[in-house]
């Protein structure tokens, strides 16, 4: 299983203990997934992440870390740009 693989099935999983689908709601196993979705460098994942703080969905809000993983996902999108001089 190959390590993008391995991200797409966290956020699945992610999903769906958020969710409650085919399966108990479940906070706590939803943000255990996403965060590791979030540090193998997901881009996705990052973002869900960082809504969850920003939110304050199954974490304490905290404005600041959820600008940490928003500034990483919006600095991964620059690079990105400029690498195929699209600006």
């Amino acid at each position: 299983m190959t390590q993008q693989s391995l991200l797409y099935l966290f956020k699945g999983l992610a999903f769906l203990f958020a969710s409650g689908v085919e399966t108990n709601s479940s906070q706590a196993k939803a943000l255990v997934y996403l965060t590791f979705s979030a540090l193998g460098e997901d881009t996705f994942g990052q973002m869900m992440l960082a809504y969850r703080y920003w939110a304050g969905i199954g974490v304490e809000k905290n404005c600041e870390t959820a600008l940490t993983y928003y500034r990483t996902v919006a600095d991964r999108g620059t690079r990105d740009l400029a690498r195929y001089n699209v600006c």
